[in-house]
């Protein structure tokens, strides 16, 4: 008969299974016994806490959250920003109409080692009308 420890590698302790570790939820004034805190949004950006873990973005600032902001340019053209977490990747997807089928893969950026702030410009008189969505892993 032996006893089992933690062991290098394995996933981090997650008291109430709510997909947050317990250590960040306690860094972050969250409880780590209520899963139903993982649904909620304390700073009102419009991110759940569980998402703002996987964003690695604090949840109790309104001004830190994955945002895809969007600019006009004096001509036709609109400019896409958004804020880069080091060791993520980030895909920019669009669609025509949102009851048009699926989302397409439009543009796509690897992880980097540092935070950066991704800009890029969309010339409208090239593209369609679109809806666009940006997605983090």
């Amino acid at each position: 008969m032996g006893i089992a420890g933690p062991v290098r590698g394995e996933t981090p302790l997650d008291a109430d299974r709510d997909g947050i570790p317990d250590d960040w939820e306690v860094a972050h004034q969250l409880d780590p016994l209520n899963p139903l805190d993982a649904l909620r949004d304390g700073d009102g950006d419009g991110a759940t806490n569980a998402a703002e873990y996987w964003a690695k973005t604090d949840p109790r600032n309104y001004d830190d959250s994955l945002k895809l902001k969007l600019r006009t340019a004096p001509t036709d053209v609109i400019v896409l920003t958004f804020d880069t977490t080091p060791g993520k990747s980030y895909r920019l997807q669009r669609r025509e109409g949102l009851g048009d089928g699926g989302w397409l893969e439009w543009r796509e950026w690897e992880p980097k080692a540092q935070a950066a702030t991704v800009e890029f410009e969309i010339d409208l008189r090239d593209e369609p009308a679109s809806f666009f969505r940006l997605i983090m892993r």
